[in-house]
């Protein structure tokens, strides 16, 4: 696609740019001409952090922020003058977690790997390991993973999504499935274990989604009231 990407690889110390105190673009592999990333890690908080004070989203270099704190990259990132859009991919909630509970099983690479459950059966996994509860309502909504959510919340969620959400198509059936619904637009997060990887914001320009090309006309709003 030739986008420049902002996501953990970005801040990787083995490409040398996990220190540099500017935003750069830059090439990580040789063979791969079209791929490239900014040096920061939007996936966690520390990372967006660092990379609201070198100016991230100000200095243009960006074009798509990968990140699974929506609110928190919000406020740090983004302001009047400089705003962007969501784009979300879906996935359906009972194969989500299950390809979490065999995947972290492994993952030897990733901060969340859990050797503690191999051997584990996933229904006992399911019933006494698995802390997943409202997830994308909670995001959505700011609020910590340990909070509560109620109907209210799913409401002002829905509306959000609806609002200001790009959902490639095959997402939209995803949430049409987990939702019981033949009707995308209506029942987004209907069902609160509606769960998804990752968010991604956009700048300002023709985007693919692998499903139809979307022209960016970057916003995002602090929500609704």
């Amino acid at each position: 696609m030739g986008q420049t990407l902002a996501n953990r690889l970005g801040a990787d110390p083995r490409f040398g740019h996990d220190k540099d105190d500017e935003i750069v673009v830059f090439h990580p592999f040789s063979t791969e001409s079209d791929v490239k990333f900014v040096n920061v890690d939007t996936t966690t908080k520390a990372g967006i952090i660092r990379a609201e004070e070198l100016g991230l989203v100000p200095s243009g270099k960006v074009d798509m922020i990968f990140t699974s704190d929506i609110n928190f990259a919000a406020d740090h990132l983004f302001d009047s003058q400089h705003k962007g859009r969501i784009l979300a991919f879906f996935r359906h909630p009972i194969d989500r977690l299950a390809s979490k509970f065999y995947y972290l099983q492994t993952a030897t690479w990733e901060r969340t790997y859990r050797p503690e459950w191999q051997g584990m059966n996933i229904i006992e996994w399911a019933t006494n390991e698995n802390l997943d509860e409202n997830f994308i309502v909670k995001k959505i909504m700011g609020k910590k993973l340990s909070d509560t959510v109620d109907m209210d919340d799913l409401i002002i969620a829905k509306e959000i999504v609806r609002r200001y959400f790009v959902i490639p198509a095959s997402s939209r059936r995803i949430l049409q499935i987990a939702a019981g619904s033949s009707d995308g637009y209506s029942v987004l997060i209907t069902s609160v274990d509606v769960s998804c990887n990752e968010f991604i914001f956009l700048r300002g320009r023709s985007v693919s989604s692998g499903c139809f090309f979307l022209r960016i006309r970057g916003y995002i709003s602090r929500y609704i009231s």
